[in-house]
Protein backbone atom coordinates (compact mmCIF):
# COMPACT_ATOMS: atom_id res chain seq x y z
CA UNK A 1 0.00 0.00 0.00
CA UNK A 2 1.77 3.04 -1.16
CA UNK A 3 1.65 6.48 1.40
CA UNK A 4 -0.03 9.20 -0.14
CA UNK A 5 2.51 11.70 -0.39
CA UNK A 6 1.69 15.09 1.26
CA UNK A 7 1.96 18.43 -0.67
CA UNK A 8 4.95 20.88 0.12
CA UNK A 9 3.45 24.24 1.34
CA UNK A 10 4.28 27.37 -0.76
CA UNK A 11 5.58 30.08 0.61
CA UNK A 12 3.55 33.62 -0.02
CA UNK A 13 4.60 36.36 1.16
CA UNK A 14 2.07 38.88 2.50
CA UNK A 15 0.99 42.22 2.05
CA UNK A 16 -0.17 44.96 4.01
CA UNK A 17 -0.64 48.15 2.12
CA UNK A 18 -2.24 51.28 1.82
CA UNK A 19 -2.89 54.58 -0.53
CA UNK A 20 -3.88 58.34 -0.10
CA UNK A 21 -3.71 60.81 -2.76
CA UNK A 22 -4.02 64.53 -1.81
CA UNK A 23 -4.62 67.18 -4.45
CA UNK A 24 -2.37 69.71 -2.68
CA UNK A 25 -3.18 73.64 -3.33
CA UNK A 26 -4.08 72.71 -7.06
CA UNK A 27 -8.19 72.23 -7.49
CA UNK A 28 -8.13 69.21 -9.27
CA UNK A 29 -5.70 66.06 -8.34
CA UNK A 30 -4.37 64.47 -11.40
CA UNK A 31 -2.73 61.58 -9.65
CA UNK A 32 -3.91 57.88 -9.95
CA UNK A 33 -3.50 55.35 -7.48
CA UNK A 34 -3.87 51.38 -7.67
CA UNK A 35 -3.31 48.20 -4.80
CA UNK A 36 -4.39 45.52 -6.96
CA UNK A 37 -4.43 41.74 -6.06
CA UNK A 38 -3.89 39.95 -9.62
CA UNK A 39 -5.12 36.59 -8.32
CA UNK A 40 -8.50 37.79 -6.94
CA UNK A 41 -9.22 41.26 -8.52
CA UNK A 42 -9.66 42.51 -4.89
CA UNK A 43 -8.49 46.26 -5.49
CA UNK A 44 -8.12 49.82 -3.77
CA UNK A 45 -9.19 50.52 0.20
CA UNK A 46 -11.02 47.18 0.55
CA UNK A 47 -9.94 44.55 2.77
CA UNK A 48 -9.14 41.89 0.77
CA UNK A 49 -6.77 44.25 -1.30
CA UNK A 50 -4.96 46.23 1.63
CA UNK A 51 -3.72 42.92 3.36
CA UNK A 52 -3.86 39.35 1.57
CA UNK A 53 -0.89 36.86 0.88
CA UNK A 54 0.64 37.22 -2.81
CA UNK A 55 -1.33 34.57 -4.86
CA UNK A 56 -0.39 32.94 -7.78
CA UNK A 57 -1.03 35.54 -10.34
CA UNK A 58 1.15 38.25 -7.68
CA UNK A 59 0.50 41.59 -6.52
CA UNK A 60 0.34 44.79 -8.53
CA UNK A 61 0.79 48.85 -7.08
CA UNK A 62 0.96 51.43 -9.29
CA UNK A 63 1.23 55.66 -9.04
CA UNK A 64 0.12 57.48 -12.29
CA UNK A 65 0.79 61.89 -12.66
CA UNK A 66 -1.25 63.48 -14.78
CA UNK A 67 0.03 65.67 -17.41
CA UNK A 68 -1.51 68.35 -19.94
CA UNK A 69 -3.89 69.95 -17.58
CA UNK A 70 -6.96 69.25 -16.36
CA UNK A 71 -9.49 67.02 -17.11
CA UNK A 72 -6.44 65.48 -19.78
CA UNK A 73 -3.76 64.84 -17.36
CA UNK A 74 -6.93 63.55 -15.00
CA UNK A 75 -8.61 61.29 -17.81
CA UNK A 76 -5.14 59.95 -19.12
CA UNK A 77 -3.87 58.72 -15.65
CA UNK A 78 -6.88 57.00 -14.94
CA UNK A 79 -6.93 55.05 -18.41
CA UNK A 80 -3.31 54.21 -17.34
CA UNK A 81 -4.59 52.36 -14.28
CA UNK A 82 -7.48 51.28 -15.36
CA UNK A 83 -5.54 49.76 -18.82
CA UNK A 84 -2.97 48.07 -16.35
CA UNK A 85 -6.01 46.39 -14.17
CA UNK A 86 -7.76 44.69 -17.40
CA UNK A 87 -4.61 43.45 -18.84
CA UNK A 88 -2.94 41.68 -16.01
CA UNK A 89 -5.48 40.78 -13.95
CA UNK A 90 -5.73 36.69 -13.57
CA UNK A 91 -2.86 36.47 -16.05
CA UNK A 92 0.23 36.75 -14.72
CA UNK A 93 1.53 33.75 -14.78
CA UNK A 94 5.77 32.45 -13.88
CA UNK A 95 6.66 31.45 -17.56
CA UNK A 96 5.12 34.90 -18.88
CA UNK A 97 4.81 37.02 -16.26
CA UNK A 98 7.39 39.55 -17.19
CA UNK A 99 6.79 39.74 -20.63
CA UNK A 100 2.72 40.17 -19.52
CA UNK A 101 3.81 43.02 -17.64
CA UNK A 102 6.13 44.61 -20.15
CA UNK A 103 3.69 44.54 -22.88
CA UNK A 104 0.64 45.78 -20.69
CA UNK A 105 2.44 49.04 -19.94
CA UNK A 106 3.14 49.40 -23.70
CA UNK A 107 -0.65 48.40 -24.35
CA UNK A 108 -1.53 51.22 -21.75
CA UNK A 109 0.81 53.73 -23.90
CA UNK A 110 -1.08 53.24 -27.10
CA UNK A 111 -4.43 53.23 -25.84
CA UNK A 112 -3.59 56.90 -24.37
CA UNK A 113 -2.25 57.82 -27.46
CA UNK A 114 -4.48 56.86 -29.27
CA UNK A 115 -7.71 58.10 -27.19
CA UNK A 116 -5.39 60.98 -27.70
CA UNK A 117 -5.67 61.86 -30.96
CA UNK A 118 -9.69 61.54 -31.25
CA UNK A 119 -10.22 64.82 -29.74
CA UNK A 120 -8.39 68.55 -29.66
CA UNK A 121 -8.59 68.93 -25.95
CA UNK A 122 -7.39 65.58 -25.37
CA UNK A 123 -4.56 65.84 -27.44
CA UNK A 124 -0.87 65.82 -25.80
CA UNK A 125 -2.29 64.38 -22.73
CA UNK A 126 -0.20 61.79 -20.35
CA UNK A 127 0.88 60.22 -17.30
CA UNK A 128 3.95 59.29 -15.49
CA UNK A 129 3.42 55.69 -14.30
CA UNK A 130 5.73 53.64 -11.94
CA UNK A 131 4.90 50.28 -10.96
CA UNK A 132 5.59 47.53 -8.63
CA UNK A 133 4.91 43.79 -9.95
CA UNK A 134 5.31 41.47 -6.75
CA UNK A 135 5.61 38.15 -7.84
CA UNK A 136 6.35 34.94 -5.05
CA UNK A 137 10.09 36.79 -3.31
CA UNK A 138 10.61 38.92 -5.84
CA UNK A 139 9.00 43.03 -7.16
CA UNK A 140 9.63 44.46 -10.48
CA UNK A 141 9.88 47.89 -10.63
CA UNK A 142 8.49 49.89 -14.13
CA UNK A 143 8.97 53.31 -14.35
CA UNK A 144 8.15 55.60 -17.03
CA UNK A 145 8.50 59.62 -16.41
CA UNK A 146 9.40 60.76 -12.70
CA UNK A 147 7.26 59.08 -10.50
CA UNK A 148 9.29 57.11 -7.57
CA UNK A 149 9.65 53.54 -5.89
CA UNK A 150 11.72 53.46 -2.98
CA UNK A 151 13.02 50.33 -0.60
CA UNK A 152 12.88 50.55 2.58
CA UNK A 153 14.73 47.94 4.45
CA UNK A 154 16.23 47.91 7.69
CA UNK A 155 15.39 51.17 8.53
CA UNK A 156 17.20 52.78 5.07
CA UNK A 157 15.40 54.34 1.83
CA UNK A 158 16.84 53.39 -1.20
CA UNK A 159 15.57 55.16 -4.33
CA UNK A 160 14.89 52.19 -6.79
CA UNK A 161 13.79 54.73 -9.58
CA UNK A 162 15.83 57.17 -11.68
CA UNK A 163 14.21 60.26 -12.71
CA UNK A 164 13.55 60.44 -16.59
CA UNK A 165 13.78 63.96 -16.39
CA UNK A 166 15.08 66.77 -18.01
CA UNK A 167 17.84 68.21 -15.34
CA UNK A 168 18.38 64.54 -13.98
CA UNK A 169 19.26 62.93 -17.74
CA UNK A 170 21.40 65.85 -18.31
CA UNK A 171 23.04 65.24 -15.20
CA UNK A 172 24.05 61.66 -15.85
CA UNK A 173 24.97 62.36 -19.60
CA UNK A 174 27.48 64.73 -18.35
CA UNK A 175 25.69 67.90 -19.87
CA UNK A 176 25.30 69.48 -16.59
CA UNK A 177 26.94 69.42 -12.74
CA UNK A 178 24.60 69.20 -10.10
CA UNK A 179 25.88 72.47 -9.36
CA UNK A 180 24.74 73.87 -12.08
CA UNK A 181 21.30 72.05 -12.58
CA UNK A 182 20.23 73.71 -9.26
CA UNK A 183 19.99 76.98 -11.27
CA UNK A 184 18.84 75.72 -14.25
CA UNK A 185 14.82 75.88 -15.45
CA UNK A 186 12.71 73.04 -16.53
CA UNK A 187 12.43 71.04 -12.77
CA UNK A 188 9.35 69.54 -13.80
CA UNK A 189 10.12 68.65 -17.11
CA UNK A 190 9.63 65.25 -18.03
CA UNK A 191 11.25 63.06 -21.30
CA UNK A 192 8.51 60.93 -21.29
CA UNK A 193 4.89 59.74 -20.09
CA UNK A 194 2.64 57.44 -21.01
CA UNK A 195 0.79 58.83 -24.30
CA UNK A 196 2.57 61.82 -25.17
CA UNK A 197 4.18 59.27 -28.22
CA UNK A 198 2.90 56.21 -29.99
CA UNK A 199 5.76 54.25 -27.97
CA UNK A 200 7.59 54.40 -24.94
CA UNK A 201 11.09 53.45 -23.19
CA UNK A 202 10.11 51.46 -20.38
CA UNK A 203 13.06 50.59 -17.17
CA UNK A 204 12.27 47.90 -15.18
CA UNK A 205 14.11 46.74 -11.83
CA UNK A 206 14.44 43.44 -10.30
CA UNK A 207 14.46 43.20 -6.60
CA UNK A 208 14.64 40.10 -4.60
CA UNK A 209 12.48 40.73 -1.62
CA UNK A 210 13.32 40.71 2.34
CA UNK A 211 11.41 39.81 5.30
CA UNK A 212 10.15 43.72 6.91
CA UNK A 213 10.49 45.13 2.95
CA UNK A 214 8.71 47.89 2.21
CA UNK A 215 7.90 49.47 -0.86
CA UNK A 216 6.74 52.80 -1.26
CA UNK A 217 5.51 54.39 -4.95
CA UNK A 218 4.88 58.24 -4.97
CA UNK A 219 4.30 61.44 -7.46
CA UNK A 220 6.42 64.24 -7.06
CA UNK A 221 4.29 65.77 -5.02
CA UNK A 222 5.19 63.70 -2.09
CA UNK A 223 9.62 63.56 -2.96
CA UNK A 224 9.43 67.03 -3.44
CA UNK A 225 8.37 67.78 0.11
CA UNK A 226 9.59 64.84 2.03
CA UNK A 227 13.59 63.70 1.28
CA UNK A 228 14.64 59.93 0.89
CA UNK A 229 16.23 59.81 4.03
CA UNK A 230 12.82 61.19 5.91
CA UNK A 231 10.51 58.56 4.24
CA UNK A 232 12.90 56.02 5.26
CA UNK A 233 12.76 57.31 8.65
CA UNK A 234 8.24 57.58 8.62
CA UNK A 235 8.20 53.99 7.57
CA UNK A 236 10.25 52.55 9.99
CA UNK A 237 8.80 54.63 12.82
CA UNK A 238 5.39 54.04 11.75
CA UNK A 239 3.20 50.57 12.81
CA UNK A 240 1.21 50.48 9.48
CA UNK A 241 1.47 51.67 6.04
CA UNK A 242 -1.86 53.38 7.27
CA UNK A 243 -0.37 55.81 9.27
CA UNK A 244 3.09 56.19 7.16
CA UNK A 245 0.85 56.99 4.67
CA UNK A 246 -1.08 59.75 6.52
CA UNK A 247 1.82 61.15 8.13
CA UNK A 248 3.96 61.04 4.79
CA UNK A 249 1.39 63.33 3.41
CA UNK A 250 0.68 65.64 6.40
CA UNK A 251 4.26 66.47 6.41
CA UNK A 252 4.02 67.72 2.36
CA UNK A 253 1.17 69.55 2.93
CA UNK A 254 2.77 71.28 5.98
CA UNK A 255 5.62 72.15 3.58
CA UNK A 256 3.44 73.63 0.87
CA UNK A 257 1.94 70.72 -0.75
CA UNK A 258 1.86 73.11 -3.79
CA UNK A 259 1.37 70.00 -6.34
CA UNK A 260 -0.59 66.81 -6.29
CA UNK A 261 0.67 64.49 -3.54
CA UNK A 262 0.42 60.48 -3.80
CA UNK A 263 1.72 57.46 -1.83
CA UNK A 264 1.20 53.69 -2.11
CA UNK A 265 2.90 51.30 0.55
CA UNK A 266 3.33 47.88 0.85
CA UNK A 267 5.54 46.00 3.54
CA UNK A 268 6.30 42.38 2.41
CA UNK A 269 6.13 39.86 5.58
CA UNK A 270 6.21 35.72 5.86
CA UNK A 271 9.12 35.36 3.43
CA UNK A 272 11.26 32.87 4.80
CA UNK A 273 15.40 33.68 3.36
CA UNK A 274 17.55 36.21 3.79
CA UNK A 275 20.04 38.30 2.16
CA UNK A 276 22.92 39.51 4.08
CA UNK A 277 23.04 43.18 2.51
CA UNK A 278 21.10 45.25 0.21
CA UNK A 279 23.86 45.78 -2.33
CA UNK A 280 24.35 42.39 -3.33
CA UNK A 281 24.02 41.33 -6.73
CA UNK A 282 20.94 39.52 -6.34
CA UNK A 283 19.05 41.68 -4.76
CA UNK A 284 18.51 44.39 -7.92
CA UNK A 285 18.96 44.19 -10.80
CA UNK A 286 18.12 46.33 -13.51
CA UNK A 287 16.36 44.45 -16.42
CA UNK A 288 15.95 47.35 -18.97
CA UNK A 289 17.00 51.41 -18.41
CA UNK A 290 16.07 54.59 -20.18
CA UNK A 291 17.83 55.80 -22.59
CA UNK A 292 17.72 60.12 -22.23
CA UNK A 293 20.14 60.00 -25.88
CA UNK A 294 17.33 58.98 -28.00
CA UNK A 295 14.81 61.19 -26.57
CA UNK A 296 17.35 64.38 -27.19
CA UNK A 297 18.28 62.84 -30.85
CA UNK A 298 14.31 63.30 -31.91
CA UNK A 299 14.48 66.91 -29.72
CA UNK A 300 18.00 68.56 -29.74
CA UNK A 301 16.22 71.47 -28.55
CA UNK A 302 15.34 70.11 -25.58
CA UNK A 303 19.04 70.09 -23.58
CA UNK A 304 20.31 73.09 -26.06
CA UNK A 305 17.67 75.25 -24.31
CA UNK A 306 18.62 74.01 -20.91
CA UNK A 307 21.91 74.70 -21.14
CA UNK A 308 21.65 78.45 -22.52
CA UNK A 309 19.14 79.11 -19.70
CA UNK A 310 22.06 77.69 -17.34
CA UNK A 311 24.62 79.79 -18.60
CA UNK A 312 22.85 82.63 -19.23
CA UNK A 313 21.37 82.50 -15.57
CA UNK A 314 25.27 81.67 -14.20
CA UNK A 315 26.38 84.96 -15.93
CA UNK A 316 24.55 86.84 -14.12
CA UNK A 317 25.34 85.27 -10.58
CA UNK A 318 28.78 85.46 -12.00
CA UNK A 319 28.48 89.52 -12.47
CA UNK A 320 26.95 89.88 -9.80
CA UNK A 321 29.07 88.26 -7.19
CA UNK A 322 31.69 90.02 -9.28
CA UNK A 323 30.26 93.49 -8.04
CA UNK A 324 29.57 91.99 -4.44
CA UNK A 325 33.52 92.00 -4.57
CA UNK A 326 34.64 94.63 -5.66
CA UNK A 327 32.11 96.95 -3.74
CA UNK A 328 33.42 95.16 -0.70
CA UNK A 329 37.21 95.76 -1.74
CA UNK A 330 36.16 99.23 -2.14
CA UNK A 331 34.70 99.81 1.57
CA UNK A 332 37.79 97.96 2.75
CA UNK A 333 39.88 101.02 1.01
CA UNK A 334 37.95 103.54 1.98
CA UNK A 335 37.89 102.38 5.35
CA UNK A 336 41.84 102.24 5.36
CA UNK A 337 42.20 105.70 3.95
Amino acid sequence: MHKRRRKKSINRPHVSAYAISHPGRRERNEDQWLILDLSTGARGLVKEALEHDVGPHGTLLAVADGLGGAPAGEFASALAVESLFRDLRGRVAAHTALHLYYQAIKRANRWIWEVAQTDDMLHGMGATLTTALIYHNWAYIAQIGDSRAYLVREGTCHQITEDQSLLHSMITMGELTPQEARFAPGRHVVLQALGTQPDVQIAITEIELQNEDVLVLCTDGLFHQVPADEIGQVVTACETPETACRELIRRAIDRGGHDNITVVMARLTGIAHRIPTFESPTTLRRLTVFDPGEIFQRNPELHQLALAHVRARLKRIYMISGLVVLLTLLLALLVIL
